[in-house]
């Protein structure tokens, strides 16, 4: 399933994120540390594994939880 709900602690897998976002490639692996709504939608912080701190839009983004692709 893309882009479920997520909580603090959670592992997830990039899919998709919109623009040239070289920082985290389609399949960055890494843990949900917060969430905020802004006037545009909910942006999700990550801790990616590579180092990346990018937020996920949930508007324009796609991910998946790290346990869903194991199956």
């Amino acid at each position: 399933m893309f882009n479920p709900k997520v909580k603090v602690g959670d592992r997830i897998v990039s899919i998709h994120m919109d623009g040239d976002n070289p920082s985290v490639p389609i399949g960055t692996k890494g843990t949900v540390m917060g969430s905020s709504e802004t006037p545009f939608g909910k942006n999700i912080q990550v801790d990616w594994d590579n180092g990346s701190k990018l937020d996920l839009l949930d508007d324009v983004d796609v991910w998946m939880l790290e346990k869903d692709i194991k199956k």
